[in-house]
């Protein structure tokens, strides 16, 4: 009984022993595994961003991640997306990341194939030696889907004889990409897009800020229809506006006959209403430009102020004797042909005397209501000002019109009618200088001079 009794007390001393060893045991394990603050623990902290870059069907989450204690060299990092906060664990979309060094990092992803106008919620993960942490769920909205670029084909405007300006404006949405370029195609013929593509002359155009552009035209048939449409590139992917259509303006059908020796047209030369300023032409030249200056004259030499045609002195160049202009240089005779041609210098002193001379508008345009004293019969004759190297000087205060006529006494000028608020004269100016014409239509018994030679 006592040996029973001495085995039964050792072993019940035996195994208290055990017992304490194992709590002990389990004791010393929990604080290694669980308390951050013991020396050899892992330490992970997540820090969940603001996304970035969020539009319609992408964005870039962002996160930070602090390690301390990692034994690997390398931290393993991950994103979790998906429609629903609470079930991103089982619902969500994981994406790797970019392993980080074990001390930690910044970290960005890029999230793609995304719905527009859908909030999502996402969440930075961490892994490193088979501790695992996550940071706070944050969430963002997608943008709307952009709208595809918008291309309107504006009206044609200052259409004339052979001009007109082509108008478009374009409107985009889309993020970070501007468009490669902008254009109009235009024809007298095609009226459809695609055939005014294939067959329609394509003019490039210049974008404003603002997205409006526009092309002058030139060298258009007068009396036509025209077709148009704008163009913009966006990604080589061309967008068109709707087709448009203009009319360039006819010849003048019928002059005003005021009772004198010439019948004068209703509108200046290029004009389409009687109030429309028109073309502007140095004397002798058959062309618009934008640079009216002596350097740019067709008849200046290069040399002081020497003239190759229509000089009457020998200090100007070679004096042909020309002091009228020549069918080939009167430019509404060579356009418009006919009985209509450039007034003489005689023929502007006599509407000055035979008319009444009335400073009005018409339609808001300054200028003179020219009425005959004859018949009554009247023209108007807008203020359009005139050009001078690149400007425009004068506009809606003086009008200066071309006659054929040179200035005998100083070659480099022509005779012109001129004329202000205050008073309308003959004048004589530089020849270079661009100024408005106002056509006649004359019988074939009152032709000019050399007109018969």
């Amino acid at each position: 009984m006592g040996s029973v009794h001495n085995n039964c007390h050792l072993m019940k001393k035996y195994f208290a022993i055990a017992v304490a060893a194992i709590w002990l045991l389990g004791l010393g394990t929990s604080c290694l595994m669980n308390d951050p603050s013991e020396d050899n623990a892992v330490s992970i902290v997540c820090t969940t961003m603001n996304a970035s870059d969020i539009t319609a069907n992408s964005a870039t989450l962002n996160g930070s991640v602090s390690i301390s204690n990692a034994v690997a060299e390398k931290a393993e990092l991950w994103f979790v997306i998906g429609l629903e906060e609470n079930a991103l664990g089982i619902k969500g979309e994981r994406i790797s990341a970019e392993a980080v060094p074990s001390t930690g990092g910044y970290v960005s992803v890029s999230a793609t194939e995304l719905q527009a106008e859908t909030r999502y919620y996402y969440v930075l993960c961490a892994s490193v030696d088979g501790q695992e942490a996550s940071g706070e769920v944050e969430s963002f909205i997608t943008l709307s889907e952009p709208k595809e670029p918008t291309v309107t084909t504006g009206d044609a405007t200052d259409v004339s004889l052979f001009t007109a300006t082509l108008n478009g404006s374009l409107s985009f949405e889309i993020e970070g990409t501007q468009p490669q370029s902008a254009c109009f195609f235009y024809s007298d013929s095609a009226s459809g897009v695609e055939e005014l593509k294939a067959s329609g002359q394509n003019v490039p155009a210049e974008l404003e800020e603002n997205g409006s552009f526009a092309v002058s035209l030139s060298a258009l048939n007068y009396n036509t229809s025209y077709y148009f449409v704008a163009c913009a590139k966006f990604n080589d992917i061309e967008y068109f506006g709707e087709v448009k259509s203009f009319n360039t303006a006819d010849l003048p059908s019928d002059a005003i006959d005021l009772g004198l020796s010439v019948k004068w047209a209703a509108a200046n030369f290029g004009a389409v209403n009687p109030e429309d300023y028109g073309y502007y032409y140095a004397w002798g030249e058959t062309e618009t430009k934008d640079n009216y200056s002596q350097s740019t004259y067709k008849w200046f030499t290069g040399t002081l102020t020497a003239y190759s045609k229509y000089n009457t002195d020998p200090d100007y160049g070679p004096a042909d004797n020309k002091t009228e202009l020549d069918f080939s240089d009167d430019v509404v005779c060579l356009i418009l042909g006919g009985k209509w041609r450039m007034p003489c210098d005689s023929e502007w002193k006599e509407l000055l005397d035979n008319c009444t001379w009335t400073w009005t508008q018409s339609n808001g345009v300054n200028g003179y209501l020219v009425t005959s004293k004859k018949n009554d019969a009247s023209i108007f004759l807008p203020a359009a000002g005139y050009r001078e190297k690149d400007e425009w000087k004068d506009v809606a205060s003086y009008g200066r019109y071309w006659s054929t006529s040179l200035f005998k006494d100083f070659s480099d000028y022509a005779w012109d009618m001129s004329f202000s608020a205050d008073d309308a004269f003959m004048n004589h100016h530089n020849r270079f200088l661009g100024y408005t014409i106002r056509p006649v239509s004359v019988s074939y018994t009152h032709l000019r001079a050399h007109e018969t030679d």
